[in-house]
């Protein structure tokens, strides 16, 4: 039995926290979905060669890894609207995200959430191609 349960519009909420990341590694949030564990992984990097900042999300086997490079600043930066991680069945996983650094530190704090959506709730259609 859950203790709580926590939704938004039709999607429901499976993990939402702010955490600071231990002495530079990345974070690691692990799922049981429809039976199956899974991962969403996010790393920190500073590149001075990267103008201004990137996010690469690769899916790999049990999950999806977030590269993010020079998210760096005090004010935060993140997701602007929630980011479709992928599907589990009929329903749609969601991530929406800010990662904040404060002064020089490896670490980040982020603030996120995991979602989950029945396609039908959010009139989904895959992308052709």
């Amino acid at each position: 039995m859950r203790l709580h349960e926590l939704s938004s519009g039709p999607a429901e909420v499976l993990s939402t926290a702010s955490v600071t990341t231990f002495v530079g590694h990345p974070l690691r949030v692990n799922l049981i979905l429809d039976g199956s564990p899974w991962f969403l992984e996010m790393s920190f990097e500073d590149d001075p060669s990267v103008e201004g900042m990137d996010a690469r999300t690769s899916i790999v086997d049990g999950g999806v890894q977030i590269s993010c490079t020079n998210f760096d600043d005090l004010s935060g930066r993140g997701s602007a609207t929630p980011v479709l991680l992928g599907e589990v069945g009929s329903r749609l996983l969601f991530l929406h995200f800010r990662v904040f650094r404060y002064g020089s530190s490896v670490d980040r704090t982020v603030h996120y959430t995991v979602y989950r959506v029945e396609k039908a709730a959010v009139d989904w259609t895959p992308a052709s191609g």
